[in-house]
């Protein structure tokens, strides 16, 4: 079992019809920024089919003030596809006229990239596109990268930053057992036993599925150990639940219940 490591926020399944059209998270697994661990998809444009060479001789960086969040546009990072020969990353836009995009690789273990000295750091990918397929990160281990933007030839110091784990995992976390519903003075209070994955467990996620079968994320958590969830708001009449085990690589384990709410 590699180390554990903890990531906010629920991932998307490997199976998508299980929640399509739903409200809750979606791959990338992780989309981390300062202040914002929601994970969530990237405006993407098409993957390129090969892997880019990094610019390393571009324009020096002219490093200006720190630019307070959203000056130079709202931008996140994420991964697709990450395993032991490929992780896909993209990313979004921001609001300037000239953009130069910056991607770097850190070791996960030991790095804050809030404030990690990218000086040192490994450079993937230097250009204005918005993806980038990374086919040299050393496999089996844990990394992230750290976007960086050199909007209208000033960066800042806001960042933006995905984590990944380079191993190949298809298997998802052990099922859901247990789940139990109980109507309370306080809402809808679900539990359930402990689930385990053989390469590393991600998050629990709780949904509300909807009359039409899709489902409404309410939330969740990345301790394995937090088997409980209230739903302190729940509608009226039949409701029923479903409960997710999801890991590292987005494989789910689901299981559902239905309760009656006065």
């Amino acid at each position: 079992m590699i180390a554990a490591l903890i990531i906010a926020g629920a991932c998307t399944s490997a199976g998508p019809d299980d929640t399509a059209g739903s409200s809750e998270p979606s791959a990338p697994a992780s989309v981390d920024t300062i202040g914002d661990t929601t994970a969530a998809s990237p405006t993407t444009t098409a993957p390129s089919t090969t892997a880019t060479t990094p610019t390393t001789s571009a324009t020096p960086v002219t490093r200006g003030p720190d630019l307070p969040r959203g000056d130079i546009g709202g931008f996140n990072i994420g991964h697709g596809v990450m395993n032991e020969d490929l992780v896909e990353l993209r990313w979004t836009s921001v609001d300037a006229a000239e953009t130069m995009h910056r991607v770097y690789r850190v070791p996960t273990v030991g790095t804050d990239p809030a404030t990690v000295d990218l000086a040192n750091a490994t450079l993937v990918y230097a250009g204005p596109d918005l993806a980038f397929d990374d086919r040299a990160a050393p496999p089996g281990e844990f990394w992230t990268y750290v976007l960086e933007i050199d909007a209208d030839g000033i960066t800042g110091q806001t960042r933006a930053w995905t984590d990944v784990l380079t191993v190949t995992d298809t298997t998802p976390p052990t099922a859901i057992t247990g789940l139990s519903a109980a109507v309370t003075s306080d809402g809808v209070l679900l539990r359930w036993n402990p689930a385990d994955d053989d390469v590393e467990f991600g998050a629990y996620a709780v949904l509300l599925v909807n009359d039409d079968d899709t489902a409404t994320y309410l939330g969740g958590g990345a301790d394995v150990g937090l088997t409980s969830f209230l739903d302190d708001r729940p509608p009226s009449g039949q409701a029923t639940y479903r409960v997710q085990a999801v890991d590292y690589h987005d494989n789910r384990s689901t299981a559902e219940i239905t309760v009656e709410v006065p």
